[in-house]
């Protein structure tokens, strides 16, 4: 009897020996900060209707950001939304209507499925009939070159864009280490800027040109490093 009792007992002693501890990872509860939108700026009148929209990358301490979701519409509470998408990058296209006021937001979902709030939404509008502007030409770089490496504490930056209808031309100015750059300054009257700089530093560059009649070019993205 004794034997049976020993046999039985040890199985079960098995059974509870081996059970998981259950100490995993804890799971990832915490959202990606909110995007902070870039362009179009606040009410910008935009002579273009091809329009790339642009923010800041979202950060997450978790599992990473993975995906942003853009809304267009013409209702500033987004009862109902002309144009959405999700994508993986800061930037999305959309193809507007002339004449029309419109809103736009992001927001920002992590791996884990964590969704941040949108951002804080910013109104801009269309011009309404296509032509009775010349818009300034797109913005063509000059000096640093595009992928060259300078050097110094300061750099001048150098670029050229004309208007077909003689407007006066001001330029707003994206630059920094961070890619894509933040605003820098804005309504620089000519086509050279001097900025700071550091050794060992990759930066980013953009110009925007604007007329006096509201009329917007967006420049490409450049760079260049400091050695």
């Amino acid at each position: 009897m004794k034997k049976t009792l020993i046999y039985l007992m040890a199985p079960a002693m098995m059974m509870f020996g081996c059970g998981g501890s259950g100490n995993g990872e804890e799971p990832d509860v915490d959202a990606p900060t909110v995007p902070a939108l870039t362009f179009p700026t606040a009410n910008l009148a935009c002579t273009h209707y091809e329009l790339e929209f642009q923010w800041e990358a979202s950060t997450d301490e978790g599992s990473g950001t993975i995906s942003y979701q853009i809304d267009v519409s013409e209702d500033s509470s987004f009862g109902s939304v002309d144009f959405s998408d999700t994508v993986s990058s800061t930037t999305a296209t959309f193809t507007l209507e002339p004449g029309t006021t419109y809103y736009w937001r992001v927001s920002a979902q992590d791996g884990s499925g964590n969704e941040s709030s949108y951002s804080p939404s910013r109104t801009f509008y269309t011009e309404p009939e296509a032509g009775t502007n010349s818009l300034p030409t797109i913005p063509e770089i000059g000096l640093p070159a595009l992928g060259s490496t300078v050097s110094g504490s300061m750099v001048e930056l150098s670029w050229q864009a004309t208007d077909a209808d003689g407007d006066e031309l001001l330029y707003d100015i994206y630059f920094g280490a961070a890619n894509p750059p933040e605003l820098y300054t804005t309504d620089v009257d000519g086509n050279k800027l001097e900025v700071p700089v550091a050794a060992g530093t990759q930066y980013y560059w953009r110009v925007v040109a604007k007329d006096a009649r509201q009329g917007v070019s967006k420049g490409r993205l450049w760079h260049f490093r400091v050695e």
